[in-house]
Parts: structure tokens; C-alpha cells; sequence
């Protein structure tokens, strides 16, 4: 609904704070398993049922929420979709009479074909395939390398040489400046160009990885620093690059797809990712 509901001048901003949950809940979930928090073996369970507290308002608002504007007037329900745009997008988006004005209509061509027409009359135009690759691409890979290290960063500081108790709080330490600086960007996402949020940091990240592969595996070059301490100080910038990079995936991949394919396009990317997370996670648990 990101895709759908904000403004036209505000969509990527919107599309962008996808990043800056997602580092936040990171961040959340390492403080909640210490074990100075809900970490021990007495409160595992605990800490597990602490996210589910957000839901409770969440379920409440989405509840109370109308119903997406644009799936309303593909629906012909136009009375409905009129009060939904005032309660989404009132401003310079929507006139007093609670329409969209020329400059963002939204297109309902295709309204009344089913939802499987639609989908296989898409995947044979090439106007349909071209960005989805190219989302699929984007939005897939940009994350791994951020999810990998929130995932197994515990685990590889302590393979060397840090206690448990310390890893965890690498871990935690080391996602404080992403959560900051996803958060800062907001500010000023609008004044970068999408390609440059995203290759910038991209490309500084693998030059981080690179150097990363080398400490672990030539330790000498390090002149005496603790591996454990450098790789976390990497993984704090690597991650801090990734929320940058996350922040234009996001924004960029809805972009990319015609109006009439933006939310089929984005379905299907966002499924893809989390069958991508899964398969890495598998091959990982495989060859540990």
C-alpha cells in the first residue's frame, strides 16, 4: 500500500522508511537478547512475545484505515475512494471535491479484467519484464549483504575471540550508526539522485567486504589490531552503507514499473526477496 498511498512527491520518502523500520526492529530485537534485558534462559519466551506488542495499535489502525484509493476506483467505487484520498492525501495532491488532480490520476484501464488475465498478459510485454529483472536485481541483492551480517554477526565475532556477552553487544553497537543515519537521510533523501544513494554505497561496501575477506584471512595485515574489533567496526560502516543503498532499493523498485504494473510489480519483487533471504539462509545453515 506504500506504493499506493502517499502523494506522488512524497511516494519515495514513504517507500524509503521501509529502511528505517527494518534498523530500527534490528536494533530492538539486540537490545531485547541481552542478557541484562530478556536474553537469559529464564526469559527467552518473553522476549519473544515482545514484538508481537506493536501489532495490538497496528491491527487498530489498520482496522480503522479506508480502504487503498486505487483498488477502490478499480473497484468503480468512486464516493469511497474520494473520501479515502482526502483521509491518505489531503493537500495539494487532492482538490476540495476529494479528486485526484490530472497530474497523478490514477489509470483503470485494466479494471475490469481478473487478476490472473492481467498477470499473464504482463509477463508478455516487455514494458512489464524489463524493470521487473532489473527490480528483482536491485531489491534482492542490495540487502544480503546487511542481512548477513545482522544475522551471523554474534556468531563470527565470537569465532574470533570475543565472549558471548561481548558479541552480543558488538552486534548491537555495531547497528547503531545504520539505524542513525537511515533515519537522518530521511531528511534529505529528496536532494540525491536515486542512482547515486544506491551505487555510492553499494560500491563502498564491497570494497569493505573485500578488505574484511583479507583481515580474516591474512590477519598479519592487521599489525596487531584484534580481528574480532576491526570486523566489527566493518560491519558497523558496511551496515551503515546498506541502510543508504536499502533506502533508494526501496524507493526505486515502484518507480520503475508503469502505473498500471507498480503494485503487481512490487508484489511480486518483495516475494521474491524473501525467498532469496530464505535460500542464503539455507545454504549458510548447509555449509557452516
Amino acid at each position: 500500500m506504500l506504493a499506493e498511498l502517499p502523494p506522488t512527491q512524497k511516494r519515495g520518502i514513504a517507500l524509503a522508511t521501509l529502511t528505517v523500520w527494518a534498523c530500527l526492529g534490528e536494533l530492538a530485537g539486540m537490545v531485547i537478547s541481552l542478557e541484562e534485558f530478556l536474553g537469559k534462559p529464564s526469559t527467552w519466551h518473553i522476549a519473544m512475545g515482545v514484538p508481537l506488542i506493536p501489532l495490538i495499535p497496528a491491527l487498530y489502525i489498520l482496522a480503522r484505515a479506508p480502504e487503498s484509493p486505487r483498488y477502490l476506483f478499480l473497484e468503480n467505487r468512486e464516493d469511497e475512494a474520494r473520501k479515502a484520498l482526502l483521509f491518505y492525501q489531503k493537500g495539494d495532491a487532492i482538490d476540495e471535491n476529494g479528486n485526484r488532480k490530472k497530474s497523478d490520476k490514477t489509470v483503470s484501464a485494466e479494471s475490469e479484467k481478473s487478476t490472473l488475465a492481467f498477470a499473464k498478459e504482463r509477463f508478455k510485454n516487455g514494458q512489464f519484464i524489463r524493470p521487473l529483472l532489473l527490480a528483482l536485481f536491485v531489491q534482492s541483492f542490495v540487502h544480503l549483504d546487511d542481512w548477513l551480517w545482522i544475522s551471523y554477526s554474534t556468531h563470527i565475532f565470537g569465532k574470533f575471540g570475543m565472549t558471548m556477552g561481548t558479541a552480543q553487544r558488538a552486534s548491537l553497537f555495531m547497528s547503531l550508526p545504520q539505524a542513525i543515519i537511515s533515519i537522518a537521510l530521511l531528511a534529505c533523501f529528496e536532494s540525491f539522485t536515486r542512482r547515486s544513494l544506491l551505487l555510492v554505497p553499494t560500491g563502498f561496501s564491497v570494497l569493505i567486504g573485500i578488505f574484511a575477506i583479507i583481515a580474516v584471512n591474512f590477519g598479519r595485515v592487521l599489525s596487531g589490531f584484534p580481528i574480532a574489533s576491526t570486523l566489527a567496526i566493518l560491519a558497523s560502516m558496511d551496515l551503515s552503507a546498506a541502510a543508504v543503498s536499502g533506502e533508494s532499493a526501496y524507493a526505486i523498485v515502484p518507480e520503475l514499473f508503469l502505473p498500471n504494473d507498480k503494485i503487481l510489480g512490487t508484489a511480486i519483487v518483495g516475494i521474491a526477496q524473501k525467498y532469496c533471504v530464505s535460500i542464503v539462509t539455507i545454504e549458510v545453515f548447509l555449509f557452516h
